[in-house]
Order: structure tokens, then C-alpha cells, then sequence
């Protein structure tokens, strides 16, 4: 069976302590037909030269520092997969993200599983970043690019849209991505976290009304039954 190209998409900026963590999850995935691209948003650290020398073919382009947004827009611009997903520099992913995730595009356009923090406990879960989800390029058609004058939240903004788009979303219960909780977050910041996904969610509720569209169900109800993470693992390392 053929498997469709994936594009992987990294924004970099001054990773250079984890980004090597972050390409070795995409290599224990063992999926074969991957593009995987790395923007170097102005980095004054080594992050560019570890991805430059990592044993692995990867499109590594530079720009001076943009913010996270802006080079989010770059890498959809400059994938070739009609099949991406996003992978941020100090995070890691499962190995079976894309045995179980990709079946499950078959009926949707958009597939989330779980994200818990470093320390991987359950009671550490963060609901929908893009690192946790595989989609396909049709989406932004529907949804646009990233809202470049948010400075954080424009993931959760974006998945709003998609929403309000009525894309096909369908979620997991698998444990897909690990969220890195370190001093450089660019959401380490709480009370500025609260206020400005506050502004998201207003946001969407004012294109909602001006749509005159129904309020948002709770997206985080409709599971699609996995295999466990344990199965799911234990098929992984049958695969080695």
C-alpha cells in the first residue's frame, strides 16, 4: 500500500537544547515518505547548525525573527504534501502518531489526539495544539492562514476557524505529542495566556454572530475508539 507524503513542519527559534530530541520522535516513527521542513526564525543560538548537520533530509530555510505566526504561514507555503502536520522544535512526538492518526484522515480533515506535558501525566493534558493533530491541505482553503497579529494563540484561533468552516474534525485518546514546559515558552506568561486566549475566543464568537452561525458543540466529545497507546507501542517496536 502506498503511503502519501506527510509534510513535517518545525518552526525554530533558539532550540538548540531540544530540537534534537524533536527530530529523533520523527525518525522512532518509521514513516517512510515525509518532507520535513525547518524555519530558522532568526535564531542567535546553534539551532541551525544541528538541524543542518542532523543525519536526516530535511529542507532547512532561514529568516531573520518573525514570530511564531509569520513563520507558521512560511512553512505552509513552502510544503509539497497534501498531508501535513506541525512539530514544534522543543516537543516531541509518539512513534505510532502516524499508525494511528493517518487511517483516521481517511473520513476527516483535521485528526487531534492528546498532548500531555513533559512530566506525562494524564492530569498534565493540553487540549488541541497543532502538534497533536495531522491535517490535510484542504483545510486552509477553508480556514486561511495563520492570524499574524496574534502573537500567541493563533493555533487555537485557527482551529476555531476551522470549526466555524465545519471542517471534518475527529479526535483520539491516543497520547501523541509531548508539550516541553520550559522557561523560554513563548506561553510561560499565564496572565498573558488568559488574556489573550480570551481575545480568541471572542473573536470567534463575533464571527459567529455576523455568520449568524449556531454555537460551537463540544468538539472534545466526539472520540474515535484506538487501539491503546500500550498496543500501539508494542506495535511500533514489532516494526524495529
Amino acid at each position: 500500500m502506498s503511503k502519501p507524503l506527510i509534510s513535517v513542519l518545525i518552526p525554530a527559534y533558539n532550540e538548540e537544547k531540544f530540537i534534537t530530541e524533536a527530530l529523533d520522535s520523527i525518525v522512532a516513527t518509521k514513516y517512510p515518505n515525509l518532507e520535513i521542513l525547518v524555519v530558522n526564525d532568526g535564531s542567535s543560538d546553534n539551532t541551525a547548525d544541528i538541524v543542518a548537520n542532523y543525519p536526516l533530509d530535511i529542507k532547512l530555510y532561514h529568516q531573520e525573527n518573525q514570530g511564531i505566526p509569520k513563520t507558521r504561514n512560511r512553512l505552509l507555503d513552502l510544503m509539497t504534501g497534501d498531508i501535513f502536520t506541525f512539530l514544534d522544535a522543543d516537543d516531541r512526538w509518539t512513534p505510532y502518531k502516524f499508525d494511528v492518526q493517518l487511517p483516521l484522515l481517511d473520513n476527516a480533515e483535521m485528526v487531534f489526539g492528546k498532548s500531555y506535558w513533559t512530566v506525562l501525566d494524564p492530569e498534565h493534558e493540553v487540549s488541541l495544539l497543532l502538534s497533536a493533530g495531522l491535517y490535510r491541505r484542504s483545510v486552509i482553503a477553508k480556514t486561511g492562514y495563520f492570524d499574524e497579529n496574534l502573537p500567541i494563540g493563533e493555533d487555537v484561533d485557527w482551529v476555531y476557524r476551522a470549526r466555524e468552516a465545519n471542517c471534518k474534525i475527529v479526535n483520539h485518546h491516543n497520547l501523541i505529542h509531548i508539550y516541553r514546559r520550559h522557561g523560554g515558552n513563548i506561553t510561560h506568561d499565564d496572565a498573558h495566556v488568559r488574556k489573550v486566549s480570551f481575545k480568541v475566543i471572542q473573536m470567534s464568537i463575533a464571527r459567529r454572530r455576523k455568520a449568524n452561525l449556531p454555537p460551537l458543540k463540544n468538539l472534545l466529545a466526539n472520540y474515535i475508539e484506538t487501539p491503546s497507546d500500550e498496543e500501539l507501542l508494542a506495535n511500533c517496536s514489532n516494526k524495529a
